[in-house]
């Protein structure tokens, strides 16, 4: 680490250490590994079950979500009620 390069933090620093040591090495860089046709359809269908989480019926399912706060705070509220009995 010279002068000119001090600003540089510790991890980028180590980090830029590590790439020039395995470039040296031989290993190149593959910028496009990943992105073939194929590998573009694997992650897509990795994702494919996202559809079956979202609901139909929106407002069915806000509802839902409603009416099962309320009885979570309403079994809360009876549960604290049982203490204070002791």
């Amino acid at each position: 680490m010279t002068a000119r390069r001090n600003r540089i933090k510790y991890d980028l620093m180590e980090a830029l250490q590590m790439l020039k040591f395995s470039i040296n090495r031989g290993n190149e860089l593959n910028f496009t590994a990943g992105l073939g046709r194929q590998d573009e359809l694997r992650a897509l269908e990795k994702l494919d079950h996202l559809d079956s989480l979202v609901p139909e019926d929106l407002t069915a399912f806000r509802n839902n979500i409603i009416l099962t706060q309320e009885g979570d705070d309403a079994s809360i509220s009876s549960e604290g009620s049982d203490l204070d009995d002791e």
